[in-house]
């Protein structure tokens, strides 16, 4: 019973940090995306 409560608490805690990491991943791409189109667009007029 606690071996099974253990391999849940562990599942929650592997499934917060994958959406942890992909959170920080998008909003690095949000972040270049928002640092790069100024930089683009500034080139092509």
């Amino acid at each position: 019973m606690i071996n099974l409560n253990n391999c849940r608490n562990s599942f929650v805690k592997s499934l917060y940090n994958r959406t942890m990491i992909r959170t920080s991943i998008i909003a690095l791409a949000l972040l270049l995306f928002c640092l790069i189109i100024p930089i683009l667009i500034t080139d092509f007029y």
